[in-house]
């Protein structure tokens, strides 16, 4: 994330000398992503094809399932956790994710544009485990108790695309604007673990398939969950300018994407706002 920042206030900085050229705008964005929720279902712990997240990994392990244990009875009175059982999984949610988008564009008529852009998306995925437990607790159902505890799923995507922008210029200096676009994505499985009591667990497989044990030195490796995608989109924006070489642009955008996600590569909908700020000759 800060070799993206690091990069975009760069180019920024650096604007004034490519307006040398005729025509050629750059910009910088920052904005929301809500990515669809359909995709975040890879991160529920039941796999499609082994190596991905998977909350048996967890709660089969027999030292992991001691932890969990132990965990329970230290912070709820009057629960014997001398066992428990998954009850159930909810559907997983993205939460609304940030953007951060740098661009080149060129003006090759007063109308038409084409721009070239790099975008970085960093999402979570959240849902809930039931687990049930034996407890003393009055008014429990047949002495279970229920307890819900979090999964949560982090991951980045990039995008590198190519837009052609057609701008409503008029004497107001307010260009509604609308963009077509293809762009390649890139996927990358951050990490997907399930919390007990604020202790994480992580049901993604590292080691090859050996399991936890303590004191065993494992080998770590990269399952490189995630890959190469491609998708299009559809924006509407408004330019306002404020001189001849600055100006901003709040705007909204829908994409088609295929993420490459096992079991998950279908295309869905996803969407973005945002703000540009755009610098260059042809901002006016």
């Amino acid at each position: 994330m800060k070799k993206v920042i690091v990069l975009a206030l760069f180019l920024s900085l650096l604007s004034t000398a490519w307006c040398q050229y005729r025509g050629l705008d750059v910009y910088i964005s920052v904005g929301a992503y809500l990515a669809n929720k359909k995709t975040a279902e890879f991160y529920r712990g039941i796999p499609k094809e082994a190596g991905e997240p998977d909350i048996h990994y967890v709660l089969n392990n027999e030292y992991l399932h001691q932890n969990i244990l132990d965990l329970i009875d230290n912070h709820h009175t009057g629960v014997i956790a001398d066992n428990f059982w998954l009850e159930g999984i909810s559907f997983m949610r993205y939460k609304v994710g940030f953007n951060l988008a740098f661009g080149f564009k060129y003006h090759f008529t007063e109308n038409f544009a084409l721009t070239i852009n790099f975008t970085q998306a960093w999402l979570t995925a959240n849902g809930n485990v039931s687990l049930g437990i034996k407890s003393t607790n009055i008014n429990t159902d047949d002495g279970k108790e229920y307890f819900l505890y979090p999964i949560i799923g982090k991951e980045i995507r990039n995008f590198f695309g190519l837009d052609i922008t057609y701008m409503f210029r008029n004497e107001k200096q307010i260009y509604p604007f609308v963009e077509l676009g293809a762009h390649v994505n890139s996927t990358k499985v951050k990490s997907c673990n399930l919390y007990v009591e604020e202790t994480p667990f992580e049901m993604i497989d590292r080691y090859g398939g050996i399991g936890y044990v303590p004191g065993l030195d494992r080998t770590e490796i990269d399952p490189r969950l995630g890959g190469i995608g491609f998708g299009f989109s559809f924006a509407l924006g408004l330019r306002i300018a404020f001189n001849d070489w600055a100006g901003l642009e709040p705007m909204a955008s829908i994409s088609a994407e295929k993420i490459q996600l096992n079991g998950y590569n279908q295309f869905r909908l996803n969407y973005a706002f945002a703000v540009r700020i755009a610098m260059g000759h042809k901002v006016l």
